[in-house]
């Protein structure tokens, strides 16, 4: 968890997954044919929208994913004793810019400061249509993954 890192990137506590339920995750992802990854995620309080700053927490972390979610649920979960796993799937790769900083979008004013932002800046549309599409393949990725990974749960434990 690196959300309350402050202006640091790195991470402020590690939260492990079930071994059991990440074993098997692991295992789905080694069989699958196509991009799988299996590595720490890092939290963070924000959007990160340059493929610069993914990669430094990539070195910095050793993780393979950025998000925003996983560490609460993470905390929560164990909180309550309920085993869990981070599994992800990713729209963006770290080799990519977001076509637009999403963080300007936070509070009431930022939606007008991101309206203006793409209207200033038309071809942002087209970028934006792009990273929609590779997040509806990674929602389908995603879908499709726990199909299989839940019967194999449901026969393996």
């Amino acid at each position: 968890d690196g959300s309350t890192a402050g202006s640091s990137s790195s991470p402020t506590e590690v939260l492990a997954c079930d071994p059991f339920f990440q074993d098997r995750a692991e295992h789905m992802v080694y069989n699958m044919k196509g991009n799988g990854l299996v590595g720490p995620i890092v939290t963070v309080g924000r959007v990160v929208a340059t493929s610069q700053e993914k990669k430094a927490l990539g070195r910095q972390t050793m993780a393979v994913g950025v998000d925003m979610e996983s560490a609460e649920l993470a905390r929560l979960a164990k909180s309550r004793n309920i085993p869990f796993v981070v599994i992800r799937s990713i729209s963006d790769l770290m080799e990519e810019d977001l076509p637009l900083d999403f963080n300007v979008f936070q509070g009431t004013k930022g939606w007008v400061q991101g309206i203006v932002s793409v209207l200033r800046r038309p071809f942002r549309l087209i970028a934006l249509c792009r990273l929609w599409k590779q997040s509806n393949r990674a929602a389908l990725q995603l879908t499709r993954f726990f199909e299989k990974y839940l019967i194999g749960l449901s026969i393996g434990r």
